[in-house]
């Protein structure tokens, strides 16, 4: 009777965890799909007065559901999600190449906002765990604000490891999720809190011989936790980064004052960092720890979570995993990788054995399916000590080239650059980037001349560049590696006159922390320019992100002069016409200044655009 009393505590605890891996399936689709999911909004285009009128309309989407995890087997399922329409008076508003030659990211902060989404999802797998959800996220106040929240019901059965192992389960229950959260300035930083409400119903199976099998039923449980959490995400860009890094911290607290069965803490820390060697190559690291403490149930225990390694499978007091992804751009549509993660188990509780050479790792493919939505599939398979498993992945780029005809302009040809669900550039505006390269280096005199164009884009500025017989190396600085494989490969305007010009050099770099450190030349540190030509940024006090403000300061600006020869030039173009405050702000530091206006027709408007360039003098 004692036996079956504790057998009973221990399935009581372990019910919740099991739900909260029930509910991953929902909650991942209605949370994590919510929050990072960008397609393109519909345009709506008004004519009033002879003025055309963009807003931004409401979306539904349908999206499918691979469940891939092994403790639930295989299945599939469906989430129908509506994207509301954004607000045109706020600065998220999209704003795209329609109206204006760019529109990046509408947040100062440089971070597309996540779209406000409502959904619905449900799913079924071959073990017969099923589930149902209903979700909501938003931001507010330019993306200041974010919230995420779930409501979901799951029908689980599997198999949970006790002492080595596996006990068959099923169970049903309810879970509630909220999030919000709070950037801090104009940061990649947010602080928040989480709420986790979870109730469940639950059997067990305990087989003791061939023909005997005891189940033990109706057992119930709540758990009830709230969490603090620190974030701060920098890469550039959600689902497939090529560099910059993700941290997480956060520390739970469940009590049976917030109306739960225990009284325990949880803290988990996760941290994602890119690097991208080559232009086709990026190496993916991943470190994540998790400790529990205090008077906790079996389920609070955290697992390793490693491809290759089921759910539930190793868990312990402390667990820490190590992971390490290889991938490689075969081609504009391919990619392959290879991951290798390590995961270790410690603690003393007599339930688990403490491991500290858990292996796991496997290969995988990854083919855009759709360019116009940047929807990719992948398919990984992992190995991990105990068995192969295959999992299957669907997601979107951040970072879109496409080309389409617009029937509007009686089939003109248009490349657009798109980075989420808004716009970089396009073709159809390169009026005002042409202008930056004529103006800026009409003011030098001599030849020889060696010049930086901060910022590639579509190719507009270099190939004005390159057309100056004057020039002796071109030095293209940019940030996004697939713009620079574009025009390698061709699959752009101006890709093969960059290319094959052997004046021209990229160079994929930051172009704002070269001016904090060592200058643009990739093989001399310090080297002095005869022009820069900056075409990055929306206008000197709208950045794409925060990182860029201290080089439209006075110090910024002495850096950027540093790499100036005497009579050097400096050329910036900006998406506004030229400001008093920034020209003042130029003449402290530059011997002269002045704003120029660039006037260019814009077919869709049929009227006139414009944009500036401003242009400083060394001396």
């Amino acid at each position: 009777m004692g036996t079956c009393l504790k057998l009973t505590r221990i399935f009581k605890s372990t019910s919740i965890i099991i739900l909260m891996i029930g509910l991953c399936l929902a909650l991942q689709v209605m949370t994590s799909r919510a929050e990072s999911l960008k397609l393109p909004d519909q345009q709506k285009q008004e004519r009033s007065e002879g003025k055309v009128v963009t807003t931004s309309g409401g979306k539904w989407l349908p999206l499918p559901i691979f469940l891939t995890e092994p403790a639930f087997g295989y299945g599939l399922g469906l989430g129908l999600g509506y994207i509301h329409p954004q607000n045109d008076d706020t600065e998220t508003g999209a704003v795209p190449s329609l109206q204006t030659p760019k529109s990046v990211s509408s947040s100062r902060s440089g971070q597309k906002p996540p779209p406000s989404i409502t959904g619905v999802a449900g799913g079924y797998t071959e073990k017969e765990t099923w589930f149902g959800a209903v979700g909501h996220s938003a931001s507010w106040r330019n993306d200041t604000i974010r919230y995420v929240g779930a409501l979901a019901y799951a029908d689980v059965k599997s198999s949970y490891y006790l002492l080595d192992r596996p006990l068959d389960f099923s169970l049903q229950g309810l879970g509630l999720h909220q999030d919000l959260k709070f950037r801090l300035g104009g940061s990649r930083f947010f602080l928040g809190g989480k709420l986790l409400y979870l109730e469940t119903e639950s059997e067990f199976e305990i087989t003791i011989g061939e023909d005997t099998d005891i189940t033990l039923g109706d057992i119930s449980s709540r758990n009830v936790g709230v969490a603090a959490e620190a974030s701060f995400d920098g890469r550039d860009n959600v689902f497939t980064p090529n560099s910059g890094q993700l941290l997480q911290l956060a520390v739970w607290r469940h009590d049976e004052g917030l109306g739960g069965d225990y009284n325990y803490w949880n803290g988990t820390l996760k941290a994602l960092s890119f690097h991208q060697w080559h232009p086709d190559f990026v190496l993916g690291l991943r470190l994540e720890a998790s400790a529990v403490d205090g008077r906790l149930p079996f389920y609070a225990y955290p697992w390793v979570s490693l491809r290759g390694i089921p759910a539930l499978r190793y868990q312990g007091k402390s667990v820490g995993m190590v992971e390490a992804e290889l991938r490689w751009n075969i081609m504009p549509r391919w990619a392959v990788l290879g991951f290798a993660g390590k995961g270790a188990v410690y603690g003393d509780d007599p339930a688990f054995e403490t491991q500290d050479n858990i292996i796991a790792g496997g290969v995988g493919g990854r083919y855009l399916f759709m360019p116009d939505e940047g929807l990719w599939l992948g398919v990984d398979v992992a190995r991990g000590p105990e068995d192969v498993y295959l999992y299957i992945n669907v997601g979107h780029a951040e970072l879109v080239l496409r080309r389409r005809r617009m029937l509007a302009l009686n089939g003109r040809e248009v490349y657009e650059v798109k980075l989420g669900e808004e716009y970089l550039m396009s073709s159809l505006f390169h009026d005002s980037e042409v202008a930056l390269a004529d103006i800026g280096l009409g003011e030098l005199d001599g030849t020889g001349w060696d010049v930086v164009v901060g910022g590639l884009g579509l190719g507009y500025t270099a190939a004005a560049a390159l057309k100056f017989k004057q020039l002796k190396r071109l030095v293209v600085v940019e940030a996004l590696a697939p713009v620079i494989q574009w025009h390698r490969r061709g699959l752009v305007p101006n890709g093969k006159v960059l290319t094959l010009d052997g004046r021209c050099v990229y160079r994929h770099a930051d172009f704002f922390a070269l001016v904090r450190g060592d200058g643009f030349d990739p093989e001399v540190n310090g080297t002095r320019f005869d022009a820069i030509l900056l075409d990055i940024d929306h206008t000197p006090d709208f950045w794409l992100h925060s990182s860029h403000e201290d080089l439209y300061s006075e110090d910024g600006l002495h850096r950027l002069k540093s790499f100036l020869k005497p009579n050097g030039i400096f050329a910036l173009w900006s998406n506004d016409p030229p400001e008093d405050a920034f020209l003042k702000l130029l003449s402290t530091v530059f011997a002269s200044a002045e704003g120029l206006l660039v006037q260019f027709d814009n077919p869709l408007l049929q009227a006139v655009s414009t944009n500036g360039v401003y242009v400083a003098r060394c001396g």
